[in-house]
């Protein structure tokens, strides 16, 4: 399995896997609703932030297919903390076969080596409450908990 940096050959592939991921949070809530131009508008964003210096998408490919992507920003935290700066994983979604050998963990530590390059030593991400995979794995990547996000519909 080789770990590496996105290019803009691999936009529709991330974009359907990142589709996936979105099929996914649909089912475990409403709040996650997909948009009926999802597919389209992944597509485009991913594109354009393929070419951020403030973003990375990396992939994770396993005989020249990719099997994972993650998605992860450089971001800038209110000036009234000590912590300025910070790292956010966005977005991680492997293939179910990928899943459990190693695969999150290997893109999670390449994009680690990316903040660190660039200074930051914090990152964040959300999880979804019911999504138990996703919690165990990050609990094994060492998050810890910090707060939950609510949603009502009015």
């Amino acid at each position: 399995m080789i770990i590496r940096k996105a290019k803009p050959k691999d936009v529709l592939e991330v974009a359907r896997l990142s589709y996936n991921s979105a099929i996914f949070h649909k089912k475990l809530t409403p709040y996650y609703d997909i948009d009926k131009n999802a597919q389209k508008i992944l597509e485009e964003s991913l594109a354009k932030n393929i070419k951020s210096s403030n973003g990375r998408i990396f992939v994770a490919e396993e005989s020249d297919n990719i099997i994972g992507y993650l998605l992860a920003f450089k971001i800038n935290r209110e000036e009234m903390f000590k912590i300025k700066k910070a790292g956010l994983i966005a977005d991680i979604f492997i293939s179910e076969d990928f899943r459990k050998i190693g695969t999150g963990e290997g893109l999670v530590k390449e994009c680690f080596n990316w903040f660190k390059e660039n200074g930051i030593s914090f990152v964040e991400i959300s999880v979804e409450v019911s999504n138990s995979g996703g919690l165990k794995f990050w609990n094994k990547m060492g998050f810890k908990d910090v707060c939950v996000l609510k949603y009502k519909k009015i």
